[in-house]
């Protein structure tokens, strides 16, 4: 029988990036695991699907990497920028694991008061005298934010 290329592609990505087994493909797209077999050796499925696993790897061992050196810029400069930018690449790599490929909503305020809650949190640690100043701030901080996300 005859499949259509997207039929092929789904069960190829089905395997490769979503790491079902051919048994699972052919049961959810009704194919039978011989025909997976066969599009599996003709594209080199498992070659395909072990340089996905490497890559992957590699992608997280950056990820800490970069996580490490933007922990470092903002604990020696306290800039606010690079704080936030911290606390945004945090969040990111926190979800990375978890998140499927669809887009996620985002709680925008939520992800505001954890970043405002990190940083409070960083200058608690390095400058007291800073949290008072950002303490007595605050609420132009959230006016801003507030204007900036309306819509």
């Amino acid at each position: 029988m005859g499949y259509p290329d997207d039929t092929k592609i789904l069960a190829e990505e089905l395997y490769v990036y979503d790491g079902l087994t051919q048994e699972k493909i052919s049961e959810k797209l009704d194919i039978s695991i011989q025909t997976l077999k066969q599009w599996s050796s003709d594209r080199g499925w498992y070659q395909l699907k072990k340089e996905m696993q490497a890559a992957s790897i590699e992608i997280r061992h950056d990820s800490i990497r970069l996580l490490q050196k933007a922990t470092k810029d903002a604990l020696d400069s306290l800039d606010p920028q690079k704080i936030y930018a911290l606390s945004r690449l945090r969040a990111v790599t926190k979800k990375e694991g978890a998140q499927d490929q669809k887009e996620p909503d985002i709680d925008r305020p939520k992800l505001f008061m954890e970043d405002m809650e990190f940083a409070v949190k960083i200058l608690q640690e390095v400058d007291p005298q800073a949290l008072k100043l950002f303490g007595k701030h605050f609420g132009l901080i959230v006016r801003r934010w507030k204007d900036e996300h309306s819509s």
